[in-house]
């Protein structure tokens, strides 16, 4: 119990010390920036705004803290002790310095392993007595609180994004959502991690991709943390899991990656009607009861076969509206709705079926068009940061 509170004791003092106040300062300015951009980019898509900038980021810290007092507490729990302080500071040095090689080795399975094969060595020739078995401890339950993370928040703000496969457009979300965790050791100094999300998917729903993928990485974080159970003072043993740590992050990414590539797109066209791809919370649309992934196949009687053709069609309606929708599952169902306004975005975005129709989804052309700038400069950057990796 006394080290229940001792763990809390420094996750209080990392949110209050003003030295460590102002790093979660600027770490909340530098999520801010970002998240100011995706709330751009939603408000243009949508018609109006899902998140404001200032609730993703505030988010971002509030699950962070809760995450991250969590694992202090599992690993002064099972008893994680560096015994010196200095130790963290090398393991976050290492990190940015793997960092400017390819962003992806910031993580802790890489930095991690590295310099726990440097003091494998350090303590075989008697230079120091480093716990081999804490390291690799905070390395699993670093990534179980990650896939917690992934699971709880890492859906939101998500970017509806388009793509052309085999001739179709096929819809899906592009996930960036990083979080400031606090780690407090009753031996060591408070210190902030920062952990990412970084993802794609056209196969799956935001929540579905979020559940599968934060499931894989907690997944990998308890095999983490029972092969800390196996270290001895062997230093063949130690040097194996530690050679196997990182190989099995790769093994995990190359997991969630297959299991994307494997499935079939769900936003996409079928061969009557329009898919939805995105609903904006409290619209119109979300109002009605449209889902994302449904299919808008008629209103008022009239088939729905292009964007243009809904666009312009919604622009003479007035009060009445009587949709004929598709659901996920199969069914088929009649909506009727007396409040329609066509002055006020529908607030949905629909998958179109071809990728040149510069026609506004919602409001207008000009909208339209901006739409589909962000999208294709997300889809880029997204290629780009892909191609990139792989000839890593």
């Amino acid at each position: 119990m006394e080290s229940v509170l001792q763990t809390l004791r420094g996750i209080a003092f990392a949110i209050t010390n003003p030295y460590l106040l102002l790093l979660l300062f600027f770490i909340g300015i530098k999520l801010y920036a970002g998240n100011r951009r995706y709330a751009l980019m939603h408000g243009i898509m949508l018609g109006k705004r899902v998140d404001s900038p200032l609730e993703l980021t505030m988010s971002q810290i509030c699950i962070g803290i809760f995450c991250g007092a969590v694992g202090s507490i599992a690993m002064n729990i099972i008893g994680v002790d560096f015994g010196n302080r200095t130790i963290i500071y090398i393991l976050f040095l290492i990190s940015i310095l793997l960092m400017n090689i390819r962003p992806k080795l910031i993580c802790f399975s890489y930095s991690g392993s590295i310099m726990g094969l440097c003091f494998v060595y350090l303590n075989y020739i008697g230079k120091t007595n480093f716990n081999i078995k804490s390291l690799v401890v905070l390395i699993g339950i670093m990534h179980i609180i990650e896939g917690l993370l992934v699971i709880i928040d890492g859906g939101r703000g998500a970017i509806p994004v388009l793509n052309n496969k085999n001739g179709s457009v096929i819809g899906g979300f592009i996930f960036n959502r990083s979080w400031t965790v606090p780690i407090a050791f009753t031996s060591a100094y408070p210190f902030y991690s920062v952990i990412g999300y970084h993802s794609v998917t056209f196969t799956q729903s935001k929540g579905m991709k979020c559940l599968v993928s934060g499931s894989i990485i907690g997944a990998y974080g308890f095999v983490v943390l029972l092969m800390s159970r196996f270290l001895t003072a062997n230093v063949l043993l130690q040097v194996l899991i530690l050679m196997v740590v990182p190989l099995l992050h790769e093994s995990m990414l190359l997991l969630d990656n297959l299991y994307e590539a494997f499935r079939k797109p769900i936003f996409i066209n079928e061969d009557e009607g329009l898919r939805v791809l995105e609903v904006a919370p409290n619209s119109q649309g979300d109002i009605m009861g449209i889902e994302s992934g449904d299919v808008v196949i008629e209103i008022n009687h009239h088939v729905m076969d292009s964007e243009k053709n809904i666009v312009e069609y919604l622009q003479t309606l007035q009060n009445e509206i009587w949709l004929k929708i598709k659901k996920k599952r199969g069914e088929v169902r009649n909506i009727e709705y007396d409040k329609f306004n066509s002055k006020i975005p529908l607030g949905v975005i629909f998958v179109p079926r071809n990728m040149k129709d510069e026609e506004s989804q919602d409001k207008s052309a000009k909208n339209m068009g901006r739409f589909r700038i962000v999208l294709e400069k997300v889809r880029e950057n997204y290629d780009k940061t892909t191609k990139e990796d792989e000839k890593n």
